[in-house]
């Protein structure tokens, strides 16, 4: 006996160790187990970020080459614009750096610097002899006329040079000037003094921009009340950003920096051809494209029944929304209910009970034990019982009612799964 017992005891203990072994086992198992998962998540981890990066570094790269073939393209424009009009200003008798700040003021300050050396440089090229007073005044006419006739600076000077240089009225019309060539002649004639001939181009071409130029100021000066300046508020603004980019494209031009990319891209692209050149490299190239193209067209194809399955049910998806609130809103106030018409119903007696006793003072009823009586013979606990049992089963209909609602809510609208009918 004595033996058995001590067998039972190390078999108890053996067991205890089993156990105590296995609980270790069964810990570092888990242990493992979060380990592998971590690792996996590790795993997956580095390549999404290692597709972020190449897509990121892809967008960037792209967006570099954009930016900066675009610059380069803004700088040389920017370039030959301010060479030539040095040369424009030459010709009127100033310096760029006199006439150009003169310009941008006349043109409210609306135009980049680009833009007010394109138009003076259009107003030579077109014809136009005149000096740097005379274009300056030009340019404050047709911008001021611009604002009032809803053209932007750029159109309303141009319009008003081509018109004087052409001596086109339909054109000044549109800007509200309205002259006559032949009146224009006789006028200028009579005040320089000039009989017996005929008047030659120059003349012509001079006495019909003093004509036009007088009928636009005048027409300026009739515009009272027109605060020209804070019209041109927004205008000044995007001109400022225009002068900054400008400014940073001609530099990236005139600095080499453009030249030295140029000569980047043209290297590399010539070196992509270069082995494109190679039938095996241009297969594995093009085998690449088509490999591409055609994982997309099959996530297309994936994707695109889905986006159609949500067209089709957008109303039941906004209505299972909705639902979702107005359910979650009806269940918390049908449960609310309950409770209230418990209270109330445990109330009514009392109250009933002072009613009946209030009814039986008034009638000089007599008291019992049982309490109060009325003279026309109710009990005041049958009073409160009944108020009690009119009124509690219409807050627990109340209850039965909102409860119904919110599972049809639930039923109908939010647990249905959205389902393909074609399928």
């Amino acid at each position: 006996m004595v033996r058995l017992e001590g067998s039972v005891g190390r078999l108890r203990v053996g067991m205890a160790r089993l156990s105590a072994q296995q609980a270790i086992n069964t810990r570092r198992m888990r242990a493992f187990q979060q380990a592998s998962i971590g690792v996996q998540r590790s795993v997956g981890g580095m390549i999404r970020g290692a597709r972020t990066l190449a897509f990121s570094m892809g967008f960037l790269g792209s967006a570099v080459i954009r930016t900066s073939v675009s610059m380069a393209k803004i700088g040389g424009s920017a370039v030959v614009a301010r060479r030539q009009f040095e040369n424009t200003a030459a010709v009127l008798g100033t310096t760029a750096g006199s006439l150009l700040p003169r310009m941008s003021k006349a043109l409210l300050g609306g135009s980049s610097q680009m833009e007010v050396m394109r138009l003076s440089n259009f107003a030579l090229v077109s014809g136009l002899k005149v000096t740097d007073d005379q274009m300056v005044r030009l340019a404050s006419a047709a911008a001021k006329l611009g604002k009032v006739t809803g053209r932007d600076t750029t159109d309303a000077f141009q319009r008003l040079t081509f018109g004087i240089v052409k001596q086109e009225r339909r054109i000044l019309d549109e800007l509200g000037i309205v002259v006559r060539a032949q009146d224009v002649f006789r006028e200028y004639a009579e005040t320089n003094n000039i009989v017996g001939r005929s008047l030659i181009a120059s003349e012509k071409a001079m006495a019909f921009f003093n004509i036009v130029l007088r009928e636009a100021e005048g027409k300026v000066r009739g515009f009272t009340g027109v605060n020209f300046e804070a019209a041109s508020a927004g205008e000044r603004v995007s001109a400022a950003f225009e002068n900054f980019k400008n400014t940073l494209s001609e530099l990236f031009l005139t600095s080499g920096a453009a030249e030295k990319f140029a000569g980047a891209i043209t290297s590399t692209l010539d070196e992509i051809m270069g082995r494109l050149s190679d039938p095996e490299q241009a297969k594995r190239f093009f085998d690449g494209l088509t490999n591409a193209a055609v994982t997309f067209l099959r996530f297309a194809e994936k994707i695109v029944p889905v986006l159609i399955l949500i067209a089709e049910n957008i109303e039941r998806i906004i209505a299972a929304l909705i639902g979702a609130q107005i359910g979650r809103a009806l269940g918390s106030i049908a449960s609310l209910f309950g409770p209230i018409g418990q209270i109330i119903g445990a109330i009514l007696p009392f109250i009933g009970a002072g009613a009946g006793a209030i009814i039986g003072g008034g009638g000089g009823g007599a008291t019992t034990a049982g309490g109060p009586t009325a003279s026309t013979g109710f009990s005041a606990g049958a009073v409160g019982r009944a108020l009690g049992g009119a009124v509690q089963p219409q807050f627990a209909r109340t209850t039965q009612e909102l409860s119904e609602v919110a599972a049809i809510v639930q039923r109908r609208i939010i647990q249905p799964p959205i389902v393909n009918p074609a399928v």
